[in-house]
């Protein structure tokens, strides 16, 4: 009897280093079991996300159209211009508002033209806004591939923020795209691979600079000096090079600390130039805004302390600190709305802050893709993405403290039960 024809199917081959590499991304963004099964976990079709695709391309198309395309990208390009004709970067005619070294990494882009910036840009936030979605449903145990993270990179492309994100053009997609990798080396305890992400992301833009505050209460000490230590080097070696470095520090950090240019103001959605463009009075705002400081300090201080969910507990606390940033200090733009999605998407765990009701209404008001009567650059669109932050910010410290209350509660009853 004639023997069985071997067969003929090639065993797959994976290259050791992507085999390490997938191993190293299933151990820093673990799938939790409980979030395997339903509706929203499972995979999501490939017509949902050739939607995704077909958005992206849309906004690409919308972007074109807008008034305000590669606003910042222009800024950019302007500032490494300068640098490259040996003038400072500080003196151009639109006002640079980053850190010097966002300048001196900018500054091979300043050897070709501006449309080659906005290119580069137009493509890392179609990429960068979709993936930030996807990685922050897998950080919170969900599948990258499920119908939450088609629908949530979905919603990021099409809302208010993701059409700032795609009009504006700026570094801001960097630290969209770490943040998840941040949260969840903290949460791997893993704080000296976080530290050097977040200098990175500092350097090209200061967004996360607020998650110091929770090496600094770790008493991570490493990983601050790196978070602080990565931008400064850059920025001084930036200063050396550049001419005129005086101008950073008396043009630029006033800006930066207090938006005192009245042209940019009505691009903001932080509480301070909204209440300057609507006429509040500046008592008021600025006790809101010190108030809100306050309570989110203090609140992902108790969340980071207090939250036995170690997902929860770097999400929340962080998520809280920065919409508190976001309103009380003043360059916040709708676009600083996408680096709470990690938040957004905890809303699928047991017990989240995310899922309060009224915390949603207020994320609709400010996410909104548009309103009667908007148009870029108006002040109600910056009102109602502040006021819809502010609402939202309330709510989610409403159901903080109701939570640490109830395990507060419980604490004490256990502690004073009698021994059986």
């Amino acid at each position: 009897m004639a023997s069985p024809a071997p067969s003929c199917t090639v065993p797959r081959n994976r290259s050791p280093l992507l085999r390490r590499a997938r191993d190293a991304f299933a151990a820093l963004f673990p799938l939790d079991p409980g979030l395997t099964s339903g509706p929203l976990a499972a995979r999501a079709p490939w017509l949902l996300w050739l939607l995704v695709a077909f958005s992206v391309t849309w906004q690409f198309r919308g972007a074109h159209a807008g008034q305000l395309l590669g606003l910042d990208a222009q800024s950019l390009w302007l500032a490494a211009e300068a640098a490259v004709r040996g003038e400072s970067p500080f003196s151009t005619s639109f006002p640079f508002v980053y850190l010097p070294s966002s300048a001196l990494l900018a500054w091979p882009f300043g050897l070709g033209s501006n449309d080659v910036l906005k290119g580069v840009f137009l493509l890392l936030t179609g990429v960068g806004i979709p993936l930030a979605a996807a990685l922050s449903v897998r950080l919170v145990g969900m599948s990258a591939r499920s119908w939450l993270a088609a629908l949530l990179a979905l919603a990021t492309t099409l809302t208010l923020p993701g059409q700032y994100a795609y009009s504006l053009l700026n570094f801001m997609i960097v630290a969209l795209v770490m943040l998840p990798f941040v949260l969840a080396q903290m949460r791997a305890v893993q704080w000296t691979s976080c530290g050097v992400l977040v200098g990175v992301s500092i350097a090209v833009k200061p967004m996360l600079v607020p998650l110091g505050w929770f090496a600094l209460i770790d008493r991570r000490w490493r990983a601050l000096a790196v978070m602080a230590g990565i931008p400064l080097v850059l920025s001084l070696l930036a200063l050396a090079l550049l001419p005129e470095p005086d101008r950073f520090f008396t043009e630029v950090l006033p800006w930066l600390l207090q938006g005192e240019d009245e042209t940019l103001w009505p691009y903001l959605s932080a509480l301070l130039p909204v209440g300057l463009v609507q006429g509040w009075p500046l008592a008021v705002v600025n006790a809101v805004r010190l108030g809100v400081a306050a309570l989110g300090l203090v609140l992902a201080t108790l969340l980071w302390r207090r939250t036995a969910d170690q997902t929860l507990r770097v999400v929340e606390s962080t998520g809280l600190l920065l919409a508190a940033s976001f309103l009380a200090f003043s360059a916040a733009t709708p676009t600083y709305l996408l680096l709470l999605l990690p938040l957004l998407a905890s809303s699928v765990r047991a017990g989240a802050i995310a899922a309060n009701p009224v915390a949603w209404v207020g994320v609709l008001v400010a996410a909104a893709p548009g309103f009667p009567g908007d148009d870029w650059g108006t002040a109600g669109i910056s009102r109602r993405v502040a006021v819809g932050l502010l609402v939202a910010f309330l709510a989610w410290s409403w159901s903080a403290m109701t939570r640490l209350r109830a395990a507060g509660d419980t604490h004490a009853k256990e502690a004073v039960a009698p021994a059986s």
